[in-house]
């Protein structure tokens, strides 16, 4: 089973990559980092559910690393999403008048 863990991950790793590359700022591309990050922790359940550990350290090895690997990145992806859908918008044309009110204050 160790060899389908590394597989999965070797997987994800590769489908990721395009998503870490790419531009943050872009709700598709969150939403791709999110959707991969799910698939590849549904095919590690299906996996475990499905095979047995050869022995207790594969099971430990898995539990502290392997499964964290990907969980982090979908927490990370969820979060960034959160923080982006958060954010107020930016008002372009009453900034400009703030900076004016400060400069007549200071002249």
């Amino acid at each position: 089973m160790h060899e389908l863990i590394l597989i999965i991950l070797d997987n994800y790793k590769e489908e990721i990559k395009v998503v870490e590359e790419s531009n943050l700022n872009d709700f598709n591309n969150i939403e791709n980092g999110i959707s991969i990050s799910r698939r590849y922790l549904q095919k590690l359940r299906i996996c475990v559910r499905e095979n047995e550990f050869v022995d207790k350290q594969n099971e430990i090895i898995f539990f502290k690393k392997h499964k964290p690997y990907i969980y982090s990145r979908l927490k990370f992806y969820a979060k960034l999403y959160k923080f982006l859908i958060n954010i107020p918008p930016l008002k372009t044309k009453s900034s400009p008048s703030i900076f004016r009110c400060s400069n007549k204050e200071n002249a």
